[in-house]
C-alpha cells in the first residue's frame, strides 16, 4: 500500500517544472496579443500560482474552442487551430477574414421622412470587413443618433447576423418609435435656490417643445456654466409616454457651497512674496446675486478688487458691477496707482461670449514732479467666438477674442495738459491642429495676437489702457509684461506701456507615455518659439523680443498645467538674450 499512496500522492501535486512558462502563440501579432490576453490557458501560467495538472489538462481541452471564439470576433471564422499542449505551443492559421456581403436595414420607411438618413449613417457598409466590436459600434451608433433626433424610446426589434464562410449577411430592423415632446421639468436636490430661477436659466427647455439630446446637453451646460452647483444632471424621466407623447425631464442638481473662501501663498520674480484671500458668496442677501472680493498684497503690488453680478438669466445673460484698486511699486517699472469702476452686461455660452459696459478709470504713473494723472470713461464691447474640442483641454479648433473700448480721456503731467478722444482695440487668436489620428497625441498651437491704442500724443493713457508683453501667455523667455517703451524716471530709464502691441507663437506638443510618470496618463512634451513687442508706434517697434524653449504639459482634472523653460534670444533694454526664465501657468488664456 505504502508505494501506491506515495505514487498518488505524486499525481496529485503535479510537478511545476513539468509546465512550460508560457504558451508561444504563432499568429499575426494582433491575433497573438488577443490570445495572449483573453485565452484562459495563457493567463493561468501568468498567476502567482502555477496549475495542478488537472486544471491544466481541462485548460488544454477547452483552449482550442476559445481561441476559435476569440478569432471569431475578429472576423475570422475558418481559422485553424493547433495545440501542444506539452510544449505549450499554439498555432493559428487564420485565412481570410469575413466581409459582409449583404446588408438588410428596415424601418418605417413610408412614415418617417428621415427614414433613408439614418440608413445611410448605418457605419458598417457590404464589403467592409466584420469584426464584433464594429458590428455593436455601428447599432449603438445609429440607435443613439436615432434617439438624440427626438425619437427617445427608439429601439432595435430584430439585428441578426447570419456567417457563411467568408461572407455576412446582416439583418436589422428599427423601431423608432413617436417623435417625443419633453413634458413637466422636476427639479431634485435645490435646497437654497428657487425653481423659477432655475426655469428662467433653462431657457429653450420647456414643456411641450420637442425632444432633442441636444437640447438636455445645453440646458446641463447652462446650469453648469453658472456657478452656482457643484454637480448637474438633466435627463428623461422614465419611459412611460405621459399624454401627448411627452416625457417629464428629471433636474438634478447638487448646489455649491453658499460661501467660499480661498487663501493663497505665493512667489513671483517681480513682486516677491505675495499673498491673497479671496471671498465668494453665491447667493447675497439671499438674492440671486453672486458677490466677489478679492484681496492681495505682495511686497511690491497690492491688490484690492470687489464684484457683485446677478445670476444668469435666460439669455445666459447678467449684470455686473465692479471696483478695483491696485498698486504697483515693482522694481525696474514705472510705480503706479490705478482705480476703475465698471458697470455692464455680459452673456456667456459654449461657443461665443459677449460683454458690454462703461468703465471708469483713473490712474496715477510715476512718483514725485514727473508723475501723471490720468482720467478716462470708456464705452466698452468684447466678443469671443470659440470652435475648440474641449474648452478647458483643447486639442482640436479656433478661438478668437476681440476687445473694442472708445470714450473721453484726460491726463495731467507737471504743466502739461492733454484731453481728447481715446480708443483701443485688441484681438487674439489662437488655432489648435491636430497632426496624425488623436490616439498619437502630437498637435499644433498657433496664436497671434495685436492691438492699437489711439490717443493724441500727449495724452497720457491710464496704465491699463497701454500694451505690454512679454510672460506665460505672451513672449516666454522674458519677465511678465516687461517688454516695452522706456521713458525718464525718477529711478533713470524706467519701462512703460505702449501704443501698439503683437506677440505671436507656435507650440509643437507630442504625447507622452504613462510609464514615464508611474502610470499617470495626461503628460506631453513641447517645443515652442514665441516673439512680440509693445511701442509707441509701429514704425518705432525695433526689434522684437524672441524667446524658444521646451515645456512640460499636464491635462489635469483642473486644466492644463504647463511648465516652460525658455530662454531669451535677442537683446532687449530690459533683458539681454541668453538668459533662461522657468514659467509655470495653469489653464489657458481664453
Amino acid at each position: 500500500m505504502r508505494p501506491a499512496l506515495l505514487a498518488a500522492a505524486l499525481w496529485l501535486a503535479a510537478p511545476a517544472w513539468a509546465l512550460p512558462k508560457a504558451v508561444d502563440i504563432e499568429a499575426p501579432s494582433a491575433l497573438a496579443t488577443l490570445l495572449r490576453t483573453h485565452l484562459d490557458l495563457s493567463q493561468a501560467l501568468q498567476g502567482r500560482s502555477p496549475p495542478t495538472e488537472l486544471e491544466w489538462a481541462r485548460l488544454c481541452r477547452l483552449a482550442p474552442a476559445q481561441a476559435r471564439a476569440l478569432l471569431e470576433t475578429e472576423g475570422y471564422f475558418e481559422a485553424h487551430v493547433q495545440l501542444d499542449c506539452a510544449a505549450g505551443r499554439l498555432q493559428i492559421e487564420p485565412g481570410e477574414p469575413a466581409r459582409v456581403s449583404e446588408l438588410l436595414l428596415s424601418g418605417p420607411e413610408p412614415e418617417l421622412g428621415r427614414w433613408q438618413t439614418w440608413r445611410a449613417a448605418f457605419a458598417l457598409r457590404v464589403g467592409e470587413r466584420f469584426r464584433q466590436a464594429d458590428w455593436d459600434s455601428a447599432k449603438r451608433s445609429l440607435l443613439a443618433q436615432v434617439r438624440a433626433q427626438g425619437h427617445a424610446l427608439a429601439r432595435w426589434e430584430r439585428t441578426e447576423a447570419e456567417v457563411d464562410g467568408r461572407s455576412v449577411r446582416l439583418t436589422l430592423q428599427l423601431e423608432p418609435g413617436p417623435e417625443v415632446l419633453l413634458g413637466e421639468l422636476r427639479f431634485e436636490g435645490l435646497q437654497r435656490h428657487r425653481e423659477e430661477e432655475l426655469r428662467e436659466l433653462l431657457g429653450p427647455l420647456r414643456p411641450g417643445r420637442r425632444y432633442t439630446e441636444q437640447r438636455l446637453l445645453d440646458a446641463q451646460t447652462r446650469l453648469q456654466r453658472s456657478g452656482l452647483f457643484d454637480g448637474v444632471w438633466v435627463e428623461l424621466d422614465g419611459e412611460e409616454l405621459q399624454e401627448g407623447n411627452r416625457l417629464p425631464v428629471r433636474i438634478r442638481v447638487k448646489e455649491a457651497t453658499r460661501q467660499q473662501l480661498a487663501l493663497g501663498l505665493g512667489w513671483q520674480t517681480r513682486s516677491g512674496a505675495q499673498a491673497s484671500v479671496e471671498h465668494l458668496h453665491r447667493r447675497f442677501l439671499d438674492q440671486p446675486l453672486r458677490a466677489r472680493s478679492r484681496a492681495q498684497l505682495a511686497q511690491h503690488a497690492q491688490l484690492l478688487e470687489l464684484e457683485l453680478s446677478t445670476h444668469p438669466g435666460r439669455l445666459q445673460q447678467r449684470w455686473v458691477g465692479a471696483l478695483r484698486w491696485q498698486r504697483n511699486e515693482e522694481p525696474d517699472t514705472t510705480p503706479y496707482t490705478l482705480g476703475s469702476l465698471r458697470l455692464g452686461r455680459v452673456e456667456e455660452t459654449n461657443r461665443n461670449d459677449r460683454s458690454y459696459g462703461i468703465e471708469l478709470l483713473s490712474s496715477r504713473q510715476g512718483e514725485g514732479e514727473l508723475a501723471a494723472r490720468s482720467q478716462a470713461l470708456l464705452g466698452q464691447a468684447g466678443a469671443a467666438w470659440r470652435r475648440l474640442d474641449s474648452i478647458s483641454l483643447p486639442r482640436e479648433g479656433w478661438l478668437l477674442v476681440g476687445q473694442l473700448s472708445a470714450g473721453p480721456a484726460r491726463s495731467r503731467q507737471q504743466a502739461l495738459r492733454e484731453q481728447g478722444g481715446l480708443a483701443r482695440a485688441q484681438a487674439r487668436g489662437q488655432l489648435y491642429l491636430p497632426l496624425g489620428p488623436a490616439s498619437s497625441g502630437r498637435g499644433l498651437a498657433l496664436r497671434l495676437e495685436a492691438g492699437q491704442l489711439w490717443a493724441p500724443a500727449a495724452l497720457q493713457a491710464p496704465e491699463s489702457l497701454a500694451f505690454r508683453a512679454g510672460g506665460d501667455d505672451s513672449v516666454r523667455g522674458y519677465g511678465p509684461r516687461s517688454l516695452g517703451p522706456q521713458r525718464l524716471g525718477t529711478k533713470g530709464l524706467e519701462p512703460v506701456g505702449g501704443r501698439v502691441l503683437w506677440t505671436a507663437s507656435a507650440e509643437a506638443q507630442q504625447a507622452l507615455p504613462a510609464s514615464w510618470f508611474g502610470g499617470l496618463g495626461g503628460f506631453g512634451g513641447a517645443v515652442f518659439v514665441d516673439a512680440g513687442q509693445a511701442a509707441p508706434s509701429w514704425r518705432a517697434a525695433g526689434t522684437p523680443g524672441v524667446g524658444a524653449g521646451l515645456g512640460l504639459r499636464w491635462r489635469s482634472p483642473v486644466g492644463l498645467l504647463r511648465v516652460d523653460l525658455a530662454r531669451a534670444m535677442s537683446d532687449q533694454p530690459q533683458q539681454a538674450a541668453g538668459q533662461w526664465r522657468l514659467h509655470l501657468s495653469v489653464g489657458i488664456a481664453l
